[in-house]
């Protein structure tokens, strides 16, 4: 079913105030970055703050990838989903974006939690987004299959505030940064979640039009995640490297 011209519109704004914000938040914190090496003259790839950095880097060039399979190959019709070579950018952007929250789960566990996991959680999610990149899409119903991984990529993701809720409980100093990096996290997933095709799809078969409602509500908590997340990690580093 496709949507009327003003929900496209409405959506593709949506999008690029999202891509904005996202693109805005990451240049803030490669600024913030900047700012520390040149402060403190130490650097590392394996930093927190520049794993989260990383993220949103991925979180912004999976959008874009997402974008163009939204409105420029799909004009979000979802009966064209599972053409080739829609599929293939849509895939893209599944894997950049697990690539980002892996790499994030991963140094969290290694430089924060001391190894205590062993990477498991990035390694999970890096191997089911793999998954969704090689599976071989062909029809609707496989569509919905793999979006339906996306799903668990994101429950997965939900690790990463347990974690920080942990973080907070066990060490005082770092309870506000860590429950609001926690808080941010949350709100992202749900907006993430609410997105997975599969669960638009049965909600617009109940509610039609409500797709439109569902890609605005999105935005919200992404944006609103998005920029609690950030605010947290700055105040978490500055409070970490004392």
């Amino acid at each position: 079913m496709s949507i009327t011209p003003l929900e496209y519109g409405t959506s593709l704004i949506l999008t690029i105030i999202l891509l904005c914000v996202k693109f805005l938040t990451a240049s803030y914190l490669g600024y913030k970055i900047y700012l520390r090496r040149k402060e403190t003259g130490q650097f590392s790839l394996f930093s927190f703050i520049f794993s989260v950095f990383l993220l949103l880097i991925c979180l912004f060039l999976s959008r874009l990838f997402y974008s163009i399979f939204d409105f420029v190959l799909t004009n979000l019709n979802p009966a064209l989903y599972h053409v080739n070579p829609n599929t293939f950018f849509w895939k893209i952007g599944v894997l950049i974006s697990a690539l980002g929250y892996g790499w994030v789960l991963f140094i969290v566990d290694r430089s924060i939690l001391k190894f205590k996991f062993k990477g498991i959680f990035s390694y999970i999610i890096v191997l089911i987004a793999f998954i969704v990149f090689i599976f071989p899409v062909t029809s609707a119903s496989e569509f919905q299959l793999v979006s339906f991984l996306l799903f668990f990529i994101n429950i997965i993701a939900i690790i990463l505030p347990i974690l920080f809720l942990y973080i907070g409980k066990k060490a005082a100093e770092f309870k506000k940064p860590a429950y609001l990096i926690a808080v941010g996290v949350i709100i992202y997933a749900i907006g993430a979640n609410i997105l997975v095709e599969t669960i638009v799809a049965a909600l617009d078969s109940l509610l039609p039009g409500i797709r439109i409602v569902i890609y605005f509500l999105s935005l919200i908590f992404k944006i609103s995640g998005l920029v609690l997340f950030s605010y947290a990690v700055i105040n978490f580093v500055e409070i970490f490297s004392k």
